[in-house]
């Protein structure tokens, strides 16, 4: 990966970061921050429509979903057991984002 393309706050309890290899191919955005099971089944209602497809997640998280776009997933949202909200859009595969994910709940 190239490095940090964009990195803002979209309030003083989330953050938003962009990373974009240097050949411009990959694209990881990642937003962060707290959110409950009513504000996350608002986020999957919504991910849904235009050509995406949501499908749940099994194991992963309390809740969890990926958003498809003919049938490739270009991102995911999971809900933590103690309600953080970790949403990924990316050109990487499901397992790569599961394997970033998880190393970012590891982050103390």
């Amino acid at each position: 990966m190239g490095g940090v393309g964009t990195t803002k706050s979209l309030s003083s309890t989330h953050v938003s970061c962009e990373f974009i290899s240097s050949s411009d191919t990959s694209v990881v955005i990642v937003n962060l921050g707290p959110s409950d099971t009513a504000s996350f089944d608002i986020l999957r209602t919504q991910s849904g429509g235009g050509g995406r497809t949501i499908a749940s997640i099994d194991g992963f998280g309390a809740q969890a979903f990926s958003v498809s776009m003919n049938g490739v997933v270009r991102g995911f949202a999971v809900l933590t057991p103690g309600n953080a909200l970790y949403s990924v859009t990316t050109t990487f595969s499901l397992s790569q984002d599961e394997a970033l994910v998880r190393a970012l709940e590891a982050v103390p």
